[in-house]
C-alpha cells in the first residue's frame, strides 16, 4: 500500500465483477497500491474472470448466478461490515475508474465524518457516449429535484461509503438502481455527503447497463423510496 498518509480509519475496495476477464486483474492490482484489502464479488461470470483473480491477493466472493450489480455490492458491503472496516470504496471492474483516485476519497474521509462520498465525472467535453451523458445528466437532475439537494453525478459507481451508515439503512435493490437508493436513503437519514472529482474514462469496454430497463428501474426507485 502506497498512500503515504497516516490514516485514522480503515479502508477496503469493493469491486462487483461480471465477465471482466480483460481488465479485472489490472484494476485489483491497482487498488492494492492504495488500500490493504480488495474485495471482489464475482457475479456469476462465465468467462475467465475467476482465473484472472486467482493470481491476485483479492478476497473473492462468488455468486453462482448473476444477480445484478446491486446484489453483488450488498454482498461486499456485508463482508466489509463484518470485518469492521470503516469505509468501503466501490469501483467498477471494467477499468473505467482510475484506482489512483482512491486517494481522493481517503483524503476527504480522513478530514470529515462523511457517510457517503460521491465521485463526480466531467460530463462535457469527454469521451462519454452521448446516450450515457444524457441519461446521467437527466437522472442526476431528477434525483436532485426530488431530494432538494444538488447531486452532480448520481450514477457514478466510484464512491466511498461509511459502513456505520450502511448499517442504518435497509437496501432493497439488486441492480444499478441500488446506487440511487443508497443516495436517497442516506440523505433521508440526514447523512453527510461529500463530493470528489474523478476521471471520465471510456474505451472499448461493453457497458452492462441496459439502455431501457435500467433507466426505468431508476425512475421507479424515485417514486419507491
Amino acid at each position: 500500500m502506497e498512500t503515504h498518509l497516516k490514516l485514522n480509519k480503515s479502508y477496503a475496495a469493493v469491486i462487483p465483477a461480471y465477465n471482466e476477464e480483460r481488465s479485472i486483474r489490472k484494476v485489483v492490482e491497482g487498488c492494492f497500491s492504495y488500500v490493504p484489502e480488495v474485495i471482489v464479488i464475482d457475479d456469476g461470470s462465465t468467462d475467465k474472470t475467476l482465473e484472472q483473480l486467482a493470481s491476485t491477493k483479492a478476497t473473492v466472493l462468488k455468486q453462482v448466478k448473476n444477480g445484478g450489480k446491486g446484489s453483488a455490492l450488498k454482498r461486499g458491503f456485508e463482508y466489509g461490515k463484518n470485518k469492521g472496516i470503516d469505509y468501503l470504496i466501490t469501483l467498477d471492474g471494467d477499468n473505467q475508474h482510475n484506482p489512483a483516485e482512491i486517494l481522493r476519497f481517503i483524503g476527504l474521509a480522513e478530514t470529515g465524518d462523511y457517510d457517503l462520498i460521491l465521485g463526480c465525472r466531467e460530463m462535457i467535453g469527454t469521451d462519454m457516449p452521448f446516450i450515457r451523458r444524457f441519461a446521467n445528466v437527466t437522472s442526476s437532475w431528477l434525483i436532485s429535484a426530488k431530494l432538494g439537494r444538488r447531486i452532480p453525478d448520481s450514477q457514478c459507481g466510484y464512491r466511498a461509503l461509511k459502513t456505520k451508515a450502511l448499517e442504518e439503512i435497509d437496501l432493497k435493490c439488486d441492480r444499478y438502481d441500488l446506487e440511487s437508493e443508497i443516495i436517497q436513503k442516506i440523505i433521508k437519514k440526514s447523512g453527510k455527503i461529500g463530493l470528489v472529482p474523478v476521471s471520465t474514462i471510456y474505451g472499448d469496454e461493453t457497458s452492462k447497463v441496459r439502455q431501457i430497463v435500467d433507466p426505468l428501474r431508476f425512475l421507479a426507485s424515485l417514486f419507491k423510496f
